[in-house]
């Protein structure tokens, strides 16, 4: 767990350690200002009030300058930070995205889509800013504290241990609200997570819901989780708010006018002057500002936790590469092949083989398990029973990453992108030498809409011309084994008659679902599941 907590942290610190450096500097440099400028304004007012010729403008001097620095250099400084940030942030996000990647396929089926954009999306955000702040402020605190009590111990001991008492007392409302913050925060996480997922589901089933009349029904569930959420947890979050937001304005306001009292009383008895009075008032505010990053510590450390616990998820269930690296030359055996997801059973005592250097087509009823066979023949799936041979060698004690290097898989319905389809083609093999490129495509019948730009909706692509690109994609490695996923599905008389002559001309290992008897005489070697 351990080793877990460091390996997130550590991607974080990796991506996020050049602006947080410039963060403190910052922080740092404001607070620094802020004690210096209230320091040569108590001198120059205990001057005025005592009616002393000023003829020295040093102090007038330094603090125009501290202030101009507050002004231009502060801000440029917090400029590089944010595009640091920015930066720090895309370089955060590869690495979680990576680490999604990398997880085995069955973990991450178990999880809603819904519910893994928001975890990648949102809990990165929160880790990042509650990460460099919470370091941030532990520095910018320790130097705040030990210049202020440099500066302040010159006017009076007793009289900064009064100040620091006052402000010390302010730390009894984070910490009492901190239990309550985590709680609150890990349920709203938990509220929007399941509001993206039904988001997804409405979004990518409008025309079923719309069909089905359902749009009241979906409203009907929204509202019900939202007033859920905001009778249970929400109302209480506002009114800890609104509670820790008052009570500090209260103290704060309390402890000018205690820091007034003690210190008149201090004038009076000749223990300071009206000057150090003044200055105390301007370290006050950095008292302020302490009390508040201790308690903003206090208080956001569980909500940095909650976003560790809740991207941690990305970093177990790692797939694990390891085995030998073989290529069957002879063929790929299925021996008592059994497979359920849960209770459903799909696959029973299969027993069957796909021949290499041949067209091997998979039939059988819808449900029967056929593009369940082909995710456990790429290794997505591994929770079954019975044996997958490759010749004489287990496909388990196969290097995974090795296997799916030489595997060409065309999905049903390919996922686009904005742009071209040659862009889009290109997407999952971007070093291929272009030679290779053009020929597929030329091959394919595609170098006259090579160049179209395709939008997100797919409205001026046909399924013929996805099904071309899911097919570009797979060649484009070179595959040992090309799979095509019910290829011939949702195409029109011209795409499929392209479809026939592709399969019939192929050479090498192709393995394909079909349904058509025109499809399925193509083959030398039928699978039946």
């Amino acid at each position: 767990m351990e080793e877990l907590k460091k390996t997130v942290y550590s991607d974080c610190a990796k991506s996020m350690w050049k602006a947080l450096i410039f963060n403190v500097i910052s922080e740092c440099c404001e607070v620094l200002v802020v004690v210096l400028i209230a320091g040569y304004l108590g001198k120059y007012a205990y001057a005025i009030i005592n009616g002393e010729a000023i003829t020295d403008n040093s102090i007038l001097i330094r603090v125009i300058f501290s202030l101009l620095f507050m002004i231009f250099a502060v801000p440029i400084i917090d400029f590089i930070k944010n595009l640091l940030m920015l930066n720090g942030s895309l370089q955060h996000d590869r690495y979680l995205y990576r680490h999604y990647l990398q997880m085995e396929y069955t973990k991450v089926r178990e999880i809603e889509p819904g519910e893994i954009q928001y975890r990648l999306e949102n809990d990165p955000i929160d880790l990042r800013f509650y990460w460099m702040e919470i370091i941030t402020k532990y520095v910018v605190t320790s130097v705040a504290i030990i210049f202020l009590e440099i500066q302040s111990i010159n006017i009076s001991g007793g009289y900064t241990i009064i100040v620091m008492g006052i402000s010390v007392s302010r730390f009894i409302i984070p910490i009492l609200l901190q239990r309550y913050e985590k709680k609150y925060d890990k349920q709203m996480r938990e509220y929007e997570s399941m509001t993206r997922v039904l988001e997804n589901e409405y979004f990518s089933e409008l025309s079923f819901i719309k069909r089905n009349k359902l749009i009241k029904s979906y409203i009907f569930i929204f509202k019900r989780n939202f007033n859920h959420y905001f009778k249970e947890s929400k109302q209480k979050q506002i009114f800890c708010n609104v509670l820790n937001t008052n009570l500090n304005v209260f103290l704060q306001r309390l402890s000018y006018m205690i820091i007034l009292i003690v210190g008149c009383l201090f004038v009076k008895n000749h223990v300071i002057n009206i000057g150090e009075v003044i200055a105390m008032l301007g370290y006050s505010s950095i008292y302020d500002r302490i009390c508040f990053d201790i308690g903003f510590i206090i208080r956001k450390k569980p909500i940095l936790i909650n976003s560790y616990e809740r991207i941690a998820m990305f970093y177990e269930n790692k797939e694990v590469y390891s085995g030998i690296e073989f290529l069957p030359t002879q063929s790929i055996s299925f021996r008592n092949l059994s497979f359920s997801y849960g209770d459903k059973l799909i696959l029973h005592n299969f027993n069957d083989k796909i021949l290499i250097n041949k067209k091997n087509v998979i039939v059988g009823k819808n449900g029967s398990g056929k593009s369940t066979l082909l995710k456990l023949l790429c290794g997505l799936e591994k929770d079954y029973q019975g044996e997958i041979f490759c010749d004489n060698n287990l496909l388990s004690n196969i290097d995974i990453s090795y296997w799916r290097k030489n595997i060409g898989m065309a999905f049903q319905k390919p996922i686009v992108f904005q742009g071209s389809i040659k862009d889009n083609i290109l997407l999952f093999c971007k070093d291929v030498n272009e030679k290779v490129v053009e020929k597929i495509i030329y091959s394919l019948g595609m170098e006259k809409i090579k160049g179209r730009v395709l939008s997100n909706d797919e409205k001026n692509i046909s399924g013929g011309e996805l099904q071309k690109i899911s097919i570009a994609r797979a060649l484009l490695c070179n595959p040992y084994l090309l799979i095509l996923d019910e290829p011939n599905n949702h195409l029109d008389t011209e795409a499929i008659h392209w479809l026939y002559n592709f399969i019939k001309n192929y050479e090498g290992t192709l393995i394909y679902i079909a349904h058509s008897k025109k499809f399925i005489e193509l083959a030398d070697n039928i699978v039946k599941v």
